[in-house]
């Protein structure tokens, strides 16, 4: 998993961005990537809209102030699944 995404996963859930709570994704998204290669932009975007599709990631679109932007928040049902792939990265036992 790329550790961008890694980031972005543990974000999410520090802030418990779960099910109806939600966070802009471009804010989020642009402070994960700025420091990332070409190569490294492509894999995540990759592995992102993978999870998006998976269902692990919840995308939709909200009316703000300042327009339509989209929001992501973290799938609820899919909470195990996300505790263990962060275990697996970060080395911890199950």
């Amino acid at each position: 998993m790329n550790k961008a995404l890694l980031a972005l996963l543990m974000q999410l859930l520090n802030r418990k961005c779960i099910g109806g709570k939600h966070k802009p994704e471009k804010e989020i998204i642009t402070a994960k990537i700025r420091w990332l290669s070409n190569t490294e932009k492509r894999e995540f975007d990759k592995e992102y809209r993978q999870m998006v599709n998976d269902g692990i990631i919840m995308k939709m679109m909200k009316r703000t102030g300042k327009g339509d932007e989209w929001h992501i928040s973290l799938n609820p049902s899919k909470l195990k699944e996300i505790y263990g792939m962060i275990g697996t990265e970060t080395g911890e036992r199950q």
